[in-house]
């Protein structure tokens, strides 16, 4: 046995955090799925009437305006997924 109290007190710890902790990788991981769920659900409200906003913006038909709005969707999902892995090597 070893008189350290600094190996019995880590895997006390250790074993407190498994048993009955969350830790912090569960509170980021709850906080990555909220903001996702917010940022969807912003998106979800905006994607329907997309087409008609932009035909009365800019008096198109509606065609047109489909277009726009889908070229629109595109670059808002291709945008994050370019930036995402540079912005996250500048953080590192």
């Amino acid at each position: 046995m070893s008189d350290d109290p600094a190996g019995a007190t880590g895997s006390a710890d250790a074993s407190e955090a498994a048993v009955g902790g969350v830790g912090a990788r569960g509170y980021a991981i709850s906080f990555s799925l909220i903001t996702i769920l917010i940022d969807t659900l912003g998106f979800e409200k905006n994607a329907p009437v997309m087409p008609d906003l932009i035909r009365e913006l800019t008096g198109d038909g509606l065609a047109e305006a489909a277009r726009c709005g889908g070229s629109l969707m595109f670059l808002f999902a291709a945008v994050p997924f370019v930036a995402a892995p540079i912005l996250g090597n500048l953080g590192d």
